[in-house]
Order: C-alpha cells, then structure tokens, then sequence
C-alpha cells in the first residue's frame, strides 16, 4: 500500500485529481454547515415574520377601528383579548404583547409585563419609526414534569400605522424549537451522508490511481507512456499542452480548449508564444528556458491570455520529455486557472490591512508603513513626520443621528484627509475616530514650511460642513505631530510622542495641532 502511494504521487496529473478529489471531500461538509444551514435558518425566520406581519395587520384593524391616533390601554376590550387568545391557539404563539408609540406596554398575555417601557435601541430606531423587526432568542420554558428547558423563539415587532402615523406596535413571540430541531436533524443527516459520499469519492478516485499505476508500471516504452498520458489529461481538470522538441504544438486536452478559448485545430502546430500577455519580460523567458533545459523542469505563476483577449493567471509547470537516446523528444505543459486564489489572496491582505469602513490602511498596515518609512528615512538621513487625528464632536454626531450617518461621516472625513495628501503620504485609520497621516521622508522636514501647512488644510477642512442623508453634521479635528528622528528615534516612542501631542491640543481647546516635545 506504501508503495502504490508512492507510485501515484510521483505522476502529477494523478497527484492533482487525488488532491482535488481530497479537496471535495473536505469541501462538502463544510459547504452543509457553512452555507446550506443559515440559509435554512433565515428562511424559517422569514417565513415567521411573515405570519407575524399577517397576524399584526388583523389585529390592527381592531386597534385602530376601537380608538384613531393612538393606542392606549383603552383599546384593550374583551373583545380583542379574546381574538388574541383565539390567534395565539391558531398560529401556535407563546406571547403577544401590544406597546404604544412610546414603547409602553399596554397589554401582554403575561400580566406581569403591562406597564413597562421598551427603550431598546431597535424599538426606538427601527418599530417606532414604522418598520418591522424580527430576532432569534433563547428563552427558558418549562416541561409538563417542571424541568427547565431553553426554547429558540423568534420575537417579531410589527408597527401599527394608522393614516401613516405610527401608533403603536405589537410583538409576537414564535416558539420554533420544534422546527429547529427537525432542521438541525436533517442537516445532521445530510451532513453524514455527504462524508460518506467523500469516502466513496475518494475510496474511487484511489482505486482509479491505483489502476492507473498498473497500466503505466506495464508499459516499456515512452510511446506507449506517452499514449497513457493522452487518456489521463482528457480527463484532468488543468489545461495540458504537449509540444515537439522545437515547442510546437502537438496536443492539447479539452481542459486547455475551455481554459483557452481556443480549438485543438487552431493552435496545432503553433508555438505557445501566442498566448503570451505581454507583461513578462524577455529576461524572464530566458530565465524560464535556461531552468527547463537545464534541470528538466520549470513550474511558477505567468500570466497568459485567452482567444477573447482576457489575461488571467495561471500556475504552469513545463516538464522535458526524454527519448531513448536521452534527447528532449518533447515537453509537457501543465497549468490551471489561479484567478480565484489571486482574488481570495487579494481579500484576505484587505481584510487583513485595510479598514473596512473607509478603506484606509488599518492599525497593522499603518505600524508596517511607518516602520518602512523610519528605515529610509534612517538610510537618506532625512525625516519624516507623523500626526495623531481625534475628531472632535464625533460622539455627538452618533448620539443624535445614530451609528448609519456616524460611519458616512468617517468615510467623508476618510476622502477629505487624502484628498489633501499627495500620493507617497499615507493616511490610515486606527479605530473609532481616530486617523494617523504619514508624511513621507524629507530632508530636511520644516515645520513652517511643510507639516504646518498640511495640518492646518486638515483642520480647515473638516471644520466644513458635512451633508450626510439630509443632514448637516458640524465637527473638527485635534491634531498631534511626532517627527522623526528629532522627537524619537524608534517607532513606539514616535507613536507615543504623536498620541500624546494630540491630547495636549485637545486639552488646550480643540481644533488645533501640536508638535511632540
């Protein structure tokens, strides 16, 4: 068994379908629980809100036909307890309660509740001002026998509206762990019946290699090998090219003519260079010919470009074919599309070093810049600057117009500060308000006649108004300025200086810069 392994990793078309095939097996399971089940979730949530907004639509009728422009206890009459028992049977609820447009209840099937005030942030933002709102809980419930039990129950808010005005609301509470729990047994089972299908897929692909390996073990000669090798890449998932001793070309499998664009019968006999994007240089060709005929093999990433005209990149590994006479008879050509793994790359370093806000580089990436910059500034002997903004007033925007204008206010201050920057200066965001501008290496920096300037148009500009969704937002910025190397010569000491500089212009009165000392 040692051995049939070793075999079938030492022939790559058959090393990337196990892998692949391993690949799958993984996948599966992973796709049940990371996708299939929260979109069974959501639906079941969706479908809850909807029989809520239906059960709050019927009882608004009475609401509003008993009492216009307001809900009050007033409107509690025999009449609608009893349609609200009669739903609650219906539709299988635990509670209902209703609420006026302040958020008071004034009434609940739990007595116990009637007279408090819901003052939640999602109340006060989201049901008073007329929209629906629906979460998922876990509440403590009670078996026939006394044992305490946790319940997955869905609260539901619907606002009551009456000529457009909204008048109170109603909250209905869903009792769903029944269907959560069928839920969770069925993605259970289909969860084990996707590993099995992976164990059955791999224990195929295996006995698949394995037969592949006593073909090939059976055959003498490189023609015969050569024919092996045709079947196997019609059915590999990468691109392959065979190519004559001269590089042209003599066979190419249907994953090339997918990955290409291009036919078997239009590249026959062609060199490869016309697939060439243009972006590598001749020196890396020659570098790529000089490994080929020298160790047998090349493999690395190139860009290349489709029949439409698409570039893309792919992973090519070029191996050498020899003949009996241990000449180079031909060359083998191996690569697969890698645009979804530079894309997956890409959004991992954005996640990683980029705010995801404002775009800007975050704390990582902004200790990174700096420490670079401080090098050169160090090899130029010139200096660089470095300012701690903390805008003033943000606090307050938040509190009055809520989180959705805070964040468009810190993209707009985002635009503003690095539109007044020049492009080798780096702005970044730390977290909450707080921005950090790296001034690039000068020699030598003066402060009256570079750094005041700049932080200067920084305060003036952000003392402008902001027009966010209708409203007019008034803020300001404190600045602190640490350079480097007079101020410190490394870079926690250069943080340190700048952040404590800009507490001292917050101090002395805002709106205002101060240099580290």
């Amino acid at each position: 068994m040692w051995r049939l392994g070793s075999n079938v990793f030492k022939e790559p078309v058959l090393r990337r379908i196990f892998l692949l095939a391993a690949g799958i097996a993984i996948f599966l399971p992973i796709y049940e629980f990371v996708v299939v089940y929260p979109k069974f979730t959501q639906s079941l949530l969706d479908t809850t809100e909807l029989d809520a907004l239906r059960v709050g639509r019927h009882l608004a009728g009475s609401v509003i036909k008993e009492k216009h422009g307001q809900i009050d206890r007033s409107v509690i009459t025999p009449e609608l307890i009893e349609d609200i028992g009669q739903i609650i049977t219906d539709f299988h609820l635990i509670k209902i309660k209703i609420f006026t447009s302040s958020g008071e209840v004034v009434y609940s099937t739990d007595a116990n509740e009637i007279g408090q005030v819901n003052r939640n942030d999602y109340f006060v933002d989201v049901v008073a001002k007329g929209r629906p709102f629906k979460k998922m809980v876990q509440k403590q419930g009670q078996t026939l026998e006394g044992k305490h039990t946790m319940n997955d129950v869905v609260e539901v808010y619907t606002p009551v509206l009456d000529r457009g005005n909204v008048i109170g609301a109603f909250e209905i509470y869903y009792d769903i762990t029944d269907h959560k729990m069928v839920l969770d047994r069925l993605l259970s089972q289909s969860g084990a019946n996707l590993v099995l299908m992976a164990v059955l897929l791999l224990g195929f692909i295996f006995m698949v290699l394995r037969e592949a390996v006593r073909y090939i073990s059976a055959k003498e000669s490189a023609e015969e090998r050569l024919l092996l090798s045709s079947k196997v890449m019609e059915h590999a998932l990468d691109g392959v090219m065979i190519t004559d001793q001269r590089a042209h070309i003599e066979m190419v499998n249907p994953s090339f003519v997918q990955l290409t664009g291009y036919t078997q019968e239009e590249v026959m006999g062609k060199n490869p260079r016309f697939l060439s994007s243009g972006r590598q240089t001749r020196s890396f060709y020659a570098e790529l010919w000089h490994d080929l005929l020298g160790k047998g093999s090349w493999q690395g990433e190139i860009w290349n470009r489709r029949k439409d005209g698409a570039v893309y990149p792919e992973w090519l590994r070029i191996s050498a074919l020899h003949g009996r006479d241990h000449q180079i008879s031909h060359f083998i050509a191996i690569f697969s599309d890698i645009s979804r793994v530079k894309q997956r790359e890409e959004n991992l370093q954005n996640l990683a070093y980029y705010d995801a806000l404002t775009k800007l580089p975050n704390r990582l990436l902004f200790r990174d810049r700096l420490k670079k910059a401080m090098s050169d500034a160090r090899r130029t002997q010139s200096e660089l600057a470095v300012m701690f903004l903390d805008l003033d007033g943000f606090k307050k925007v938040n509190d009055v117009h809520g989180h959705h204008i805070g964040d468009l206010l810190l993209q707009e201050v985002a635009q503003r500060i690095k539109s007044l920057l020049r492009d080798v200066d780096t702005v970044s965001r730390l977290g909450g308000d707080e921005f950090t501008v790296i001034l690039s290496p000068s020699l030598p920096i003066q402060k009256e006649e570079h750094i005041i300037p700049v932080a200067t148009k920084i305060i003036e500009e952000l003392q402008k108004p902001f027009y966010l969704d209708s409203c007019c937002c008034l803020i300001g910025t404190s600045i602190g300025i640490g350079i480097f190397p007079r101020d410190a010569d490394d870079l926690e000491s250069l943080i340190k200086k700048a952040d404590e500089a800009m507490y001292r212009a917050k101090e002395n009165g805002k709106g205002q810069y101060q240099f580290a000392y």
